[in-house]
């Protein structure tokens, strides 16, 4: 599987760019993404309320211990094959199928 993590805004490319040569890709939302941040929030507060049982859903915890600290790390994706209809603007987002939160 190959992985897209979106480089740096000086060298942007656009999510087509990465769709047109069938490359998997991670996009960071960000706040200043209007309502595809707004709207993922939403969701997710949604399907943590429901404890998930809506959702194709999949979650994986780690635990480091070093230099005298413990990190913990957690993360949970939901997934919908039919690109998450609820959310605004989704034709903006080719192919979206999976949604993942990272919680340090």
């Amino acid at each position: 599987m190959r992985w897209a993590v979106r480089p740096p805004l000086h060298k942007r490319f656009t999510k087509r760019s990465f769709v047109d040569k069938e490359a998997d890709y991670v996009l960071a939302i960000k706040e200043n993404q209007g309502h595809l941040y707004q709207d993922t929030v939403e969701l997710f507060c949604h399907a943590q309320a429901t404890q998930f049982c809506d959702f194709d859903r999949d979650y994986a915890k780690t635990i480091d211990k070093g230099y005298s600290r413990i990190e913990i790390r957690e993360c949970r994706t939901i997934s919908d094959p039919m690109g998450f209809p609820d959310l605004r603007n989704t034709a903006a987002w080719p192919d979206l199928q999976t949604l993942s939160t990272v919680d340090l």
